[in-house]
């Protein structure tokens, strides 16, 4: 009997520690994303467009880190400080999410800019070159 009941607390252990493994990425609003950006110098802040669309304009302090073009997520979390939050984005948020998701299981905290840089751009947000 107490085998029985170990073996289901290590159960529940397992799947209950796998959630937390399994984190999401925060999706925020425009203006959410700009304050957090603005605000905390600490938010390691993720464009994960070509280098051109980046060169045509991007947030303040994002770093270009194209998910195409040979970058893996191994890439991205070995120039990015795994100990510090990242604020991620794109074009239009699939990309985005997607490099997201793969970061948050490698038990990285992310935001994400919900529908990308078109809807900064939609919202007349300002874009540095």
């Amino acid at each position: 009997m107490k085998k029985i009941v170990l073996l289901i607390s290590l159960a529940v252990f397992a799947v209950t520690f796998n959630g937390f493994s399994q984190k999401k990425a925060k999706v925020m609003s425009v203006t959410d994303f700009e304050t957090l950006v603005l605000g905390d110098t600490a938010i390691q802040v993720v464009d994960v467009r070509t280098p051109e669309a980046f060169r045509n304009g991007h947030i303040i302090r994002a770093k270009n880190m194209p998910y195409e073009n040979g970058m893996s997520v191994r890439d991205m979390i070995n120039r990015l400080d795994n100990k510090r939050p990242v604020a991620i984005y794109c074009q239009a948020g699939k990309k985005s999410k997607a490099a997201a998701k793969r970061l948050c299981k490698k038990g990285m905290k992310v935001y994400l800019l919900d529908q990308g840089v078109d809807q900064w751009r939609r919202e007349r947000r300002e874009l540095v070159r």
